[in-house]
């Protein structure tokens, strides 16, 4: 996988990293502004390890070189919020399946 052109890291959103849980056990988030992304809204069905079906509906990419703040780590369940929304991390591409160059999260 080839490098992504730095015009179209483009975009920004915000990485909601959980913390914990409230008294009600709702959980608490971290925020940390996220920039020279690449993200794509559009929705599309993928099958799980165990055969479930979930509606992604948006994919984010995060250039390990031009995308800021670099080193950010991101897990399953973290929250992006992009354009007013927020979309939960459900699936991480890391680097080895993309050569160094960036990270691939697919969203719900």
């Amino acid at each position: 996988m080839i490098p992504i052109p730095k015009i179209l890291l483009n975009d920004t959103a915000t990485l909601k990293k959980v913390t914990g849980k409230d008294a009600f056990g709702k959980p608490t988030y971290s925020s940390t502004s996220l920039t020279g992304i690449r993200a794509r809204l559009k929705s599309e069905l993928k099958r799980t390890g165990m055969n479930d079906t979930i509606m992604l509906n948006a994919k984010f990419w995060f250039d390990k070189v031009n995308s800021r703040p670099s080193g950010t780590a991101f897990a399953v369940d973290d929250v992006i919020t992009y354009g007013g929304k927020d979309y939960t991390i459900k699936f991480i591409s890391t680097a080895r399946d993309y050569g160094d160059h960036h990270i691939r999260l697919e969203c719900i």
